[in-house]
């Protein structure tokens, strides 16, 4: 197995709120071996119960660990003439380098007592790429999208391609590939650091410290086990998911057999990047829509009935926007952050031209196109799913949020999404 390589970057001066810090591991420039980081550090300064370090990834433009401040450092204590009942100041992570891309940049943040991060040190870290040897019998087409962007429609269209094959019926939720690259490549690189974001007494925290306990006692098994090849273990997982394709295939009652591709909804995160990077093969579509409209529709769609879907919360009601729009510049981070250039989609061009906008689609996933099957896919557009829309039809569904919020609203949402509507190409007027 190859190193990975990490440079430590410490901010100065040292910002607001921090006397003086420092990352004990990794070193300044460090090369470990295999997939799991060790970070572990100090700060002096402004300590209160419960303050929090977060590591900030700027590729996913969201924290991805956050920790409260719980070792207790008496060596740094004295150092400082600090006294003994001071709190504490230490911190650690042990964090899965599969969960990110294979060049990336951390930034590791303070809390203040105001509840906002400061930024004092960065990590630049390269790990392997991934190189698993077997030839996959179908790549992914992975839906990216945020709830109530039509991705439910999109994955009906797919479904009825003779070369796409997507497992279960409405709302499409099946996502048999995330599930083997999730338990068994991303998980398997957790158990081995002993570390868990499980709940006590959760199942899969007890496997995990019962696992770590045991290697640990055994010097050349956890040697053995944390050098694995990885690569191995990745064959094992691509097998897996064409294995389940396959049956998934024989489960329908229409086989496809000239399935080069199986469609699933994802998430634009940790998964979705190892599964392009497993399968350099596989297509991302990110499927978007106007974010105003999708803000209306996720709240009468949650009102309508009666859930806290999407997030929504009624004692959180006023805060909502706020939510949505962090989920919102998540996404338009990702999209921007891809080494290979997904597919952009816009819920409104399917809606008001869909045989020109699929015809197109299907090219670029070189994908068959011709008149018959564009034909099949545009009456799919017809088989509505009862109690799922939030407007009497399609078109009164684009430039909804016109007439459902009110001029406060309206500026205020102008204002908190202009940076993402801009970016995928709709207009914002003052």
């Amino acid at each position: 197995m190859q190193d990975y390589k990490v440079i430590v970057k410490n901010y100065s001066p040292n910002p607001q709120g921090i006397t003086a810090f420092h990352i004990d591991s990794p070193g300044t420039e460090s090369r470990i071996r295999g997939f799991l980081l060790q970070l572990r550090g100090w700060i002096v300064g402004d300590l209160f119960p419960g303050k929090k370090i977060q590591l900030w990834d700027k590729s996913l433009g969201s924290p991805i660990c956050v920790s409260v401040m719980n070792e207790s450092r008496p060596d740094v204590l004295a150092a400082y003439q600090l006294p003994i009942d001071t709190e504490p100041c230490g911190f650690q992570f042990s964090l899965n380098l599969l969960n990110l891309p294979a060049q990336t940049s951390l930034i590791l943040q303070s809390e203040s007592r105001d509840g906002n991060f400061t930024a004092f040190a960065e990590l630049e870290i390269q790990r392997p790429i991934l190189q698993p040897t077997w030839q996959c019998k179908r790549h992914p087409i992975l839906v990216n999208s945020l709830g109530r962007s039509g991705s439910s429609l999109l994955m009906r269209l797919l479904c009825q391609h003779p070369e796409i094959i997507v497992q279960s019926p409405h709302p499409f939720e099946s996502r048999l590939a995330k599930f083997y690259v999730n338990q068994l490549l991303q998980r398997y690189a957790e158990y081995l650091s002993g570390e868990s974001n499980y709940p006590p007494g959760n199942l899969q925290a007890v496997n995990m410290h019962w696992l770590h306990t045991e290697l640990s006692q055994h010097e050349q098994l956890i040697k053995q086990y944390s050098q694995l090849d990885f690569n191995s273990l990745a064959d094992f997982v691509l097998q897996s998911i064409d294995r389940a394709y396959d049956l998934a295939d024989d489960s329908e009652a229409t086989r496809k057999p000239s399935s080069r591709y199986y469609a699933e909804k994802s998430g634009s995160g940790h998964t979705a990047r190892l599964m392009m990077e497993l399968d350099p093969g596989g297509q991302e579509i990110f499927l978007v829509r106007d974010f105003r409209d999708m803000y209306c529709s996720m709240l009468q769609f949650s009102k309508h009935r009666q859930t806290d879907d999407f997030g929504w919360q009624a004692e959180h009601a006023d805060d909502y926007m706020e939510i949505v729009a962090e989920r919102v510049e998540q996404l338009r981070v990702s999209y921007e952050n891809r080494v290979k250039k997904p597919h952009l989609l816009r819920y409104e061009d399917l809606l008001t031209r869909p045989p020109e906008v699929l015809r197109q689609l299907l090219a670029d996933l070189d994908l068959t196109h011709n008149p018959n099957t564009i034909t099949d896919l545009v009456n799919a557009m017809n088989n509505t799913v009862e109690g799922h829309q939030t407007s009497k039809n399609a078109p009164a569904s684009i430039g909804r949020w016109k007439n459902e919020l009110n001029r406060k609203q309206k500026s205020r949402i102008n204002m908190i999404f202009r940076k993402s509507l801009s970016t995928f190409g709709y207009e914002v007027k003052d």
